[in-house]
């Protein structure tokens, strides 16, 4: 018995290492070989796939070589050089369903190596990952004239603006969206693939008749569809210049704010230099230093109405305002009267420009300190909290298109009484201001109310009180709700514009714009209230607006 148990131990380790060792042979067959041809492995006998490739080259990379972080990759337009072994050539696409990629790591910034593979042979080409990338392109609007490159702009970066192109006979009055508005490229951060439309105004010739023999006439064209204020005759040996008017014999003065849509012809006006003039400045009436423009005019005569000024945007960090739209001409500062330019002129005045503009007022400016102690906020968050500047914060890597205005945003507001404050200075009294509020949620939903702090919304949002005053008054808007929170390409819901209030009243010197959490309705983790994601405010106003601005909260967030 124990001779025959020996004996089947014997055929079960033989077998056993029999079998081992073609598994090891086979294991460590890493390379299969096919040396004589036969299709298969010299070295385990394993079936061997030939390639029939001899060479393999990237005849043409694809059209999309620059990719956002955690973006699939796009093989359109890619095609493959293929050589067989019986030297005919093929073209291969790569979205071919024969060819195979290899992606490399999408999550990290950097040049990336890219293989295709195709009948077991490899090419690679390069691609880029980053931040997400948008094209700008410019539409000059009429054929013939000189294409203008388009650009690639990273997001929450500014285009440049190209050179002022040229057409015959038309004057150029800027870049615009496809909604007609104006566009400011130091101003505006690109967001999203967009077309710029070039601004065309024709231009007219414009005679300006000297108006009494031996005189000399003068020709200019139009400006922005309108005649040049600007232009004057040359001197009159005894007389002083009047002004333009459309008639040889007029004393009414041409009014320079009027659309020209055809040859012009303008007449000098002259009094003897005996007559009594006055000076009559016009005001830009904004700056420090405002703009100011001078005519002399003659006692009785009226001034002629320039044509209507602009306002340049202003893109100093913290001291942003866009949008400025003229609101006629004033005979006060404070723009409460209209001045009436068919008035005879007796005695030197002062015409004021009124301007309606948005001015932007960050959250990442302003202080996070508590007026009450001078110490730092403690913001509270869904774990722990920050302080100070640190209630400061980016968007996280690969979200920048949640499109903070300024690439920062203030946060951990999520406990009862927590509340920040923009110290605002006016240069007038005005009733007119429109307040809008730029924010976000971190993640939930809420619908916050200047007065419910109970019950919910239809969509069974639980109201939450959110205080928001203006010099110590209540601001009463209507619910916010944001229910949005996930699904979007951004990775966060973005930023949007909601309207607090219009016709608010101003006063001139220091206002002061509260936003307070006023619930302990607890977010989740350590967050004991509900609060939005605050970006930025904007005041539509016809007042001047400044404040002074923490930038230095930015620092090393």
């Amino acid at each position: 018995m124990k001779k025959l148990m020996k004996l089947l131990l014997i055929v079960v380790v033989g077998a056993l290492v029999f079998s081992f060792g073609a598994c090891a042979m086979s294991l460590t067959c890493i390379s299969h070989i096919d040396r004589d041809g036969n299709g298969r492995c010299d070295n385990c006998g394993q079936e061997v796939k030939l390639s029939r490739v001899k060479s393999l080259e990237i005849k043409t990379q694809p059209n999309k070589l620059y990719y956002a972080f955690n973006e699939e990759l796009d093989l359109s337009g890619g095609v493959l050089g293929v050589t067989y072994k019986d030297d005919t050539t093929e073209d291969v696409l790569f979205t071919d369903e024969r060819v195979s990629v290899a992606s490399p790591d999408m999550t990290s910034e950097g040049e990336k190596l890219v293989s295709v593979i195709f009948d077991g042979a490899r090419a690679n080409f390069m691609i880029e990952v980053g931040k997400q990338k948008f094209v700008v392109t410019f539409d000059l609007g009429y054929e013939g004239g000189d294409p203008i490159p388009s650009q690639r702009v990273t997001i929450n970066e500014h285009a440049t603006a190209p050179a002022t192109p040229s057409r015959p006979e038309w004057s150029f009055t800027g870049w615009y969206t496809e909604t007609d508005e104006l566009f400011d490229f130091a101003l505006t951060p690109i967001t999203r693939n967009i077309t710029l439309y070039a601004g065309w105004t024709q231009s007219f010739g414009v005679t300006y008749m000297a108006n009494y023999a031996g005189g000399t006439d003068k020709t200019a064209s139009t400006v922005g569809g309108k005649a040049d204020w600007s232009i004057e005759p040359d001197t009159r040996d005894g007389y002083i210049f009047a002004g333009w008017s459309a008639s040889s014999n007029g004393k009414t003065p041409y009014d320079f704010n009027t659309a020209v849509s055809g040859s012009l012809t303008l007449y000098a006006m002259w009094v003897p230099d005996s007559t009594a003039t006055h000076t009559v400045t016009f005001s830009h009436n904004y700056g420090t230093e405002a703009v100011t423009e001078e005519k002399t005019v003659p006692v009785s005569y009226a001034v002629s109405r320039p044509a209507d000024p602009t306002r340049a945007n202003v893109t100093e960090k913290g001291h942003q305002s866009s949008g400025f739209v003229f609101g006629g001409w004033y005979s006060d500062a404070e723009c409460k009267t209209p001045y009436d330019f068919s008035s005879e002129i007796s005695g030197n005045i002062t015409i004021y420009a009124k301007w309606t503009g948005t001015y932007i007022f960050e959250a990442e400016h302003v202080s996070l300190t508590d007026p009450a102690t001078g110490e730092p906020l403690q913001g509270m968050g869904a774990s722990g909290g920050s302080t100070g500047p640190n209630m400061v914060d980016p968007p996280p890597p690969g979200m920048e298109g949640i499109n903070a205005s300024n690439g920062y945003y203030v946060t951990y507001l999520y406990a009862e009484g927590l509340a920040i404050h923009f110290m605002i200075t006016s240069d007038r009294d005005v009733a007119d201001a429109k307040l809008i509020f730029r924010i976000t949620c971190e993640n939930a939903p809420f619908a916050i109310d200047p007065i419910l702090n109970d019950g919910e919304t239809a969509n069974g949002t639980k109201y939450s009180q959110y205080m928001i005053t203006l010099n110590n008054e209540p601001v009463y808007y209507e619910t916010i709700e944001i229910t949005d929170t996930t699904g979007h390409a951004s990775g966060r819901r973005p930023f949007s514009d909601h309207v607090l209030g219009v016709n608010l009243p101003i006063k001139k010197g220091q206002n002061v714009f509260s936003f307070i959490t006023a619930n302990n309705h607890g977010m989740g983790g350590t967050m004991s209230g509900t609060a939005p994601v605050i970006d930025c405010i904007k005041i539509s106003t016809s007042a001047n607006l400044t404040w002074i601005p923490m930038t230095s909260n930015e620092f090393g967030q």
